[in-house]
This record gives C-alpha cells, structure tokens and sequence, in this order.
C-alpha cells in the first residue's frame, strides 16, 4: 500500500498524528496546491519569520493561578494500543504538539509562513535544500538536524509520497541541510504546497532500519510494506508537549520547557482523553476543552452554550462519489455521466447541513462555498470566463435517461434495466463511524431510487472500509473526499489522474472523452498525463488552458463525482480558555488546535 493509504488513513480517518478523530473528518509559479491537510502551521503574522509569525497573543486573563493546569483533547481509542511510528498502519503516531511543522499555508493570505524548517529553491540547477531550524532539539536533548529529515524523505522514498514524483535524489549537505535533485523543471509553489503536510516527526536513531532498507534496495518501493509494519514502542519528540504516561482513558503529555515557544504557554498538561464517539453529547457536555474539526447538526448548534466557540476555515474538500471504473456498468463514461445527472447535488449539500454547499461544475477546482457557508463562484478564477462557461453542469435527470438509453439500458414499469435484463443496481459503501457523512450518500441514494435504480448505502467499519473496499477497489460506488485538502488544480487533477488510480480501477492510459465543450460529441482519445506534466511549468496563457483540457477531461470522465464543499469547523471552550474572535484571520491556516499554543494564542485564563 502506497503513500496514499497514509494520507488517508490521517486525514479522513484519523485526526492528525494518528490519534482517532471523532465525526467529521474528519501568480502560483508553474501551478501547485495546498496539501491543506498539514494538521498545523504558524499564524502568520506580518514577520513571516522562522519564528512561525506573529507573538501576539489572546492574553492571559490577568495574574493569579491558572484556572486549570491542562489541555483536553481527544480520542475514541485505547492509548495503550498507541506505536509511534507516524507511517505505520497500526493506531497511534507521535500527537501533533510533540513535533514540530515544517511551514504552514496561510489560506485567506495565500502566503507560505517557515516555522521549523526553511525551503531555498535553486530552479536554474533543478534542485532545492531544506534547512532545519539550527536552535531545534529533540525532547532528549540531542539536535535536530539533517539526518532526521533524511530518514523522513528515506521513508518517504519507500512509499512513493508525492515529492518523489519530481525528485529523484537527495542528500545531506550540512549539519542541518538536506538537498534535493529534481527530475526536471517544476514549479516552486509545486514544492511549497507538497512540504505543507509535512512534521519533522522521524528520529534517525530510531528509523535506521528503514533508512537501511532505503538504501540497499534497488527498487525501495517494494519494501513499502517493512515501513506500514513497523511499529515503535518508544515515544520522541520536538515540540512543545512531549509523552508523559500512558492509561486506558488518557495518554498525558507535558509541556516541553526547552522549547523555544514554550513561554508562550501557561499551563502544563496536554491530555488525550478516551471519549465516546458520540461527538455531540462530548463537545456539549464540556468533556473536551477543543476539538480540531467538528461538523455538528443543527440540533447541536441550536443547544450551544454561550462558552462553547465555534470558528469556521476552509476545508479545502468536499465529498464525492468514487465509481468502480472497471464495473461492468460504472466502466461505461456515459453510465456515470448518467447516475451524475440523476445525483442533485443541491440536496445532499442542503441535508448535510449549513457547512456544505453544491460543487457547481463537477471538474476539481476548489472555490465553492465562502467563509459564511455561502455559495460561492470563486473556482472560476482558475480558468477563463469560457473555460468556466463550458463545463458540463450535471442538472438534467432527462439527459440521464437519455445516455443510458443510448447505451442499451431501457425503463420498464418504472425500474431501468440493464441490457442484459437484469435490474440495474448502485451500492454505495461507506465508512460507518464517520457519521456526519452519511447525508450526502443517502441523498443520492434517495435521488437514484426515485429515478427507478435499485440503490442502498452499505456502512462498513472504518478501518476495514479504507482497507478492504475504498483502497482495495472493492465498490461499485463509494464515498471519500474529492480532493485531499489542497486549493490549486495541479494537486487535485493529480490525485484523479495519479494517486486514485487504483482505488477507482481507472485506466488513464486508455481514456476517451467527448471534445472539450460538447459533452454529447463522439467520445475521443485523451492523454491527461502529459497534460498534467506540462502544468508542472506552466505560466500564463498556457497554464489557463491546461488547467481548461484538465478540467473537462475530469468533469466529463467522472472517476468520482465532487458533490459538496464544505467549511471545517474548529471548536474552543472559552470558559476557561481565552483564544481569538471567531472572525479572527488567525483561523486561516490549518490547523487552529495546534498552532494557537505555539502562536500565545490559546491561553489558561488566570483567578
């Protein structure tokens, strides 16, 4: 199983760093896109330095003692089943206030912000070098340095992770430098945008026998397995909370005075606390004292009480419908155009609930829904006015019909049937524990039984539904995000035409689609790969067309179907914390629960 398990496994059905969430998922130089899932990141501020921005802070509610002396978050696992190694498939990984962030993307700004490490880019040499803060340690007092972050990029090289798709070697070049080789050209925001998910989370001494793997194996992607396996019973670290002790109902860290933001800091604990999974009755029962991202009904925004805080921040995603592309009926391009016209997507934003609005044109491009959960049409400034004009829409259930009587399906007594006679069926898997999801499924489900297709949503325990169905390709239709939090096309049309693949049995090398702007002409060959590699350097004129081509080949091919776009929703309890306004722009960057103590912007009010 490839990097994409892994980043899976962390952004839909873990919260960062492994540890189980609750519902909810839980000039751009040559094209990019923002990881977006990078489970922190520094304010910003108007510095930008390697300090991670801006040192003001929310205050700390005046002298005396502290209010309470610890942070509750939480978790719906058993600490005691928790490993330590971030890319292992096993339950666990280092909490996100152990290590510290590479950088984080400032979205309302568009602006990169350094925190612990510094990128300088070299596009006349093909090459780039990370450089790790030189001030910082690791919770056993010895330095970070290059080292660690070469066994991080040697695990990556072992998963096939995104960044080697354009590099294709790396080295240390100083105590506290690491360069890299590029295949060719690319883009610098290309690099800036894939090291936005990044934590400087793998110690050299404890990863050495993956870094061996590495480097005595002429094809190190067959070893991917050794590095999913291997789990690490010791606790590390280098951030400003580090592991104190483990029990059944709480994993405790403490904070780490050596750390250079430590006293920004006013209290000592960080717990991980084992709760329910229902999530509604834990925010509102004030068992938490924040949650990363929470999407909650109305019935618990209308209970809300006045010390509960709710800020909302781009998700960067939405959910789609993934077909099954090798599916006697789903491998058909005009079958799936069909189930998208019967789809309205519309309802399933509306039942989702207030933070979701519709994808307008189903293609990739993120801009949907603004800041007040309204719609919005800010995608269209990826492409031209006609670029965006000539999207196919997806809103007439007739030329649903239309297509599959064209392919041989045919309407009796109200029920379609295939060509062979048989009913015509849709399953629609989906991850049972992530509730919240659920609506937009059932819509569709809903919407297709009306239209005479016999359709079901069938919830399948999350480990097993990632695993065994979504990842294995195991479904007629699913549910999954359509993109992986990232806001720029190049990211989003590679996880269609690279790293879905396989999940979705989607021969790229083969595809056909109708001729850009007519969605009903004679279907021809395409070849989005070399389309996607251009856009790598595209600029100007050239880069609006590629992303126009890509655009349609997605939004007519229809892998998936991107159905709503949400707002994520962080959640603070300010009866004894004090953090910023909700409208605050320091809720811009993922992600707030983890930036705001480093930033002296999550404080313990003081009696």
């Amino acid at each position: 199983m490839s990097e994409k398990l892994s980043r899976r496994k962390m952004l839909r059905w873990t919260s960062a760093g492994s540890v189980a969430a609750l519902a909810g998922c839980g000039g751009d130089g040559g094209d990019g896109g923002s990881d977006g899932g990078s489970d922190g990141g520094s304010d910003g501020g108007s510095d930008g330095g390697m300090d991670g921005g801006s040192t003001e802070t929310s205050g700390d509610g005046g002298g005396g003692e502290p209010v309470t002396n610890r942070f509750i978050d939480s978790t719906t696992d058993d600490p005691t089943t928790f490993q330590w190694n971030p890319a292992a498939l096993a339950p666990g990984g280092p909490h996100p206030n152990q290590n510290d962030y590479f950088q984080t993307y400032h979205i309302g700004r568009d602006e990169f912000i350094p925190y612990a490490v510094e990128l300088d880019y070299d596009g006349a040499n093909e090459r780039f070098t990370l450089s790790v803060l030189e001030e910082l340690t690791w919770h056993d007092g010895t330095d970070v340095t290059a080292e660690d972050l070469y066994a991080q990029f040697a695990m990556d090289e072992i998963l096939a992770a995104t960044i080697t798709t354009y590099t294709e070697g790396f080295e240390v070049a100083g105590e506290y430098d690491l360069e890299f080789q590029m295949t060719g050209p690319v883009g610098e925001e290309i690099i800036r945008h894939t090291l936005s998910n990044y934590w400087i989370d793998r110690k050299a001494d404890l990863f050495q026998e993956l870094v061996e793997i590495y480097e005595e194996s002429s094809d190190p992607t067959s070893r991917r397995g050794d590095v999913e396996q291997f789990t690490l019973d010791e606790t590390y670290g280098n951030g400003p909370f580090k592991h104190a002790e483990l029990s059944s109902n709480r994993w405790r860290l403490e904070l780490n005075e050596e750390h250079r933001h430590s006293d920004r800091i006013n209290w000592d604990y960080w717990d991980v606390k084992r709760v329910s999974t229902d999530t509604a009755a834990v925010l509102l029962g004030g068992e938490v004292d924040g949650l990363r991202n929470y999407t909650p009904p109305s019935s618990v925004l209308s209970a809300k009480p006045d010390w509960l805080l709710d800020a909302h921040l781009p998700a960067l995603w939405g959910q789609s419908i993934p077909f099954n592309c090798s599916h006697e009926d789903f491998g058909n391009i005009r079958v799936r155009q069909a189930f998208a016209e019967f789809i309205d997507r519309g309802q399933c934003a509306n039942n989702y609930g207030q933070f979701g609005q519709p994808v307008q044109a189903p293609s990739g491009f993120i801009g949907n829904i603004n800041g007040q959960n309204e719609p919005s049409d800010q995608w269209t400034q990826w492409v031209s006015d006609e670029g965006a004009e000539r999207l196919h829409r997806y809103n007439s259930p007739e030329r649903g019909r239309e297509l599959l009587r064209g392919e041989g399906y045919e309407k009796n007594n109200g029920s379609w049937m295939k060509p062979n006679g048989e009913p015509l069926e849709a399953r629609i898997k989906v991850p049972a524990g992530i509730t919240d999801w659920h609506p937009v499924p059932q819509t569709a489900v809903s919407n297709l039984n009306a239209e005479g297709i016999r359709a079901s949503m069938v919830t399948i325990e999350d480990t097993a539904y990632w695993n065994n169905h979504y990842l294995a390709g195991n479904h007629q239709m699913a549910t999954t995000g359509w993109t992986l939090q990232q806001i720029l096309p190049y990211f989003n049309f590679n996880m269609y035409f690279r790293w879905e693949t396989d999940f979705l049995n989607f021969n790229v090398d083969e595809l056909q689609v109708p001729p850009l702007g007519q969605p009903d002409g004679e279907l021809q060959d395409v070849d989005p790969l070399a389309l996607h590699e251009e856009l790598r350097t595209a600029t100007g004129d050239r880069r609006i067309e590629l992303r126009e081509e890509l655009s349609w080949i997605m939004n007519q091919a229809l892998p998936m179907l991107p159905v709503t776009e949400i707002n994520d929703t962080v959640w603070f309890t300010t009866d004894e914390w004090n953090v910023p306004s909700p409208d605050s722009e320091k809720y811009q960057a993922k992600w707030p629960l983890w930036r705001f103590p480093r930033n002296g912007d999550l404080n313990v009010q003081m009696q």
